[in-house]
């Protein structure tokens, strides 16, 4: 019940339902689980993985210009709003909130994103794994000391691999592809910057050489060669390997 004074002193009684109508929405309100949009957190986190993603592997590939990550930026950022309308209109239909175990599988996507275009890049770029993929699998047991260097342009890519080897592991360098002796002039023609610092400490040296453009078409575009630059020892050795697409 409400009292009031009138002006003539008379005692004016009344019902405060408005009142406490409007005081126990608010109660309901506040007491109603939190069903709010978790798109920005999503955003944030698969941001931060780009973010990485093109300060590690992007811009020393392709340069600080490159436009490349856009696209896949875009469509993992459409993944995500799809993910988070469906979430949300789970939650909607139910009168419970998500929860942590909800939550968690809400924002599991974008963490898993993440994850994983920093992973796969990193594990592909370690020099062993480098080594099994474009020079020999298994890694011969006495090839040490293994350094990648290189770069990606947009239709090209240049890699290197100095190593060091026993010369009776040499041979299986050359046994995956039928190599011919090559000129080392060709080769500075080709990529002269990433391989002179390297020629030197190998000199002098012989050169194998193999166009895997037929051999691999389907996998090498319109040029794709690889070369083993060795001293006389057999010791050490870079590989030189370009794909033009």
């Amino acid at each position: 019940m409400c009292y009031s004074i009138v002006d003539d002193g008379a005692i004016s009684i009344s019902r405060c339902g408005g009142f406490m109508s409007d005081q126990a929405e608010n109660v309901t309100t506040e007491a109603k689980p939190d069903r709010q949009p978790r798109l920005w957190t999503s955003v944030k986190i698969l941001s931060f993985g780009w973010g990485f993603f093109t300060v590690l592997f992007v811009i020393p590939w392709f340069g600080p210009l490159s436009l490349l990550v856009l696209v896949p930026w875009g469509i993992t950022l459409l993944f995500i709003v799809v993910w988070h309308y469906a979430m949300r209109f789970v939650y909607h239909k139910s009168e419970r909130g998500p929860g942590s175990i909800g939550t968690t599988v809400w924002l599991a996507p974008a963490v898993l994103i993440s994850i994983v275009i920093l992973a796969v890049p990193a594990w592909d770029s370690l020099p062993r794994n480098r080594f099994e993929q474009l020079v020999v699998s298994p890694i011969p047991p006495t090839v040490q000391n293994i350094r990648v260097g290189g770069q990606w342009a947009l239709l090209c890519e240049y890699t290197v691999l100095y190593f060091e080897i026993a010369p009776e592991d040499f041979p299986k360098l050359l046994a995956p592809h039928e190599y011919q002796k090559g000129s080392p002039g060709r080769l500075d023609d080709l990529a002269e910057k990433y391989l002179d610092i390297h020629l030197r400490d190998l000199e002098p040296f012989d050169v194998f050489e193999v166009d895997l453009t037929t051999e691999q078409k389907e996998s090498c575009g319109t040029f794709c060669t690889q070369a083993i630059i060795a001293n006389k020892e057999r010791t050490k050795v870079l590989f030189f390997y370009m794909y033009e697409g």
